[in-house]
């Protein structure tokens, strides 16, 4: 009778602590999940803004002082068709509108009204994907002192981002199943020799 009353001891002991280990790995896995996709949209984010500081470098005057852009860009991704990072440069007050060789035949959404060193973060949708996408206002004075506003926005592809994600979350969560099952068994081997002696002080009871 003792011997039945231990086992069920153990088996109470090995649920209660497979059930917090269980749970506490789960949450470490969605802790560290959502950290990682934090600081890799931060990441994109710090990118984004250094393309449009890269657009506004990049920047040449017209023959009466307006805003104009290259055909070509510094970074070769935008002179690509289809490379994943896209610019646009819109003057609020002007006719003028430019997009990177790499928007070709693509509808990008990017906000149009923007304030003075304003800038805003957003997700849009492309043809075959999302993407994220950071809009800027600034203001350039032309030759006879006029303040001109413009937008200089870029976008990148989501698709690379979702995959590096994705590969972490894989990677993440085997590691921890593995580490979860290892831990599984060492607690099981510990609990049953912890409860060792109470196993044969039952059986000798029994057998008395």
């Amino acid at each position: 009778m003792g011997s039945r009353r231990t086992l069920s001891i153990h088996q109470r002991l090995l649920l209660a602590a497979s059930l917090v280990l269980s749970a506490f790995l789960g949450l470490t896995g969605l802790a560290l999940d959502k950290a990682f996709r934090s600081a890799s949209e931060d990441a994109l984010q710090a990118r984004l803004f250094s393309s449009v500081y890269a657009l506004l470098a990049a920047a040449e005057e017209s023959e009466v002082g307006e805003l104009r852009m290259p055909d070509v860009l510094t970074d070769p991704r935008f002179n690509r068709p289809d490379s994943g990072l896209y610019a646009q440069v819109s003057g609020l007050k002007s006719q003028y509108l430019w997009h990177s060789a790499s928007s070709l035949g693509r509808r990008l959404d990017f906000s149009q009204m923007m304030s003075p060193g304003e800038s805003k973060i957003e997700r849009f949708k492309l043809a075959d994907g999302d993407a994220m996408g950071l809009s800027f206002g600034v203001v350039w004075e032309d030759f006879e002192g006029r303040e001109l506003q413009y937008v200089l926005a870029v976008g990148e592809d989501l698709k690379p981002l979702q995959e590096q994600v994705g590969t972490f979350r894989d990677t993440l969560f085997l590691w921890l199943g593995g580490a979860a099952l290892l831990l599984l068994l060492v607690q099981g081997w510990v609990l049953s020799w912890g409860l060792l002696p109470a196993t044969r002080g039952g059986a000798g009871t029994d057998g008395h």
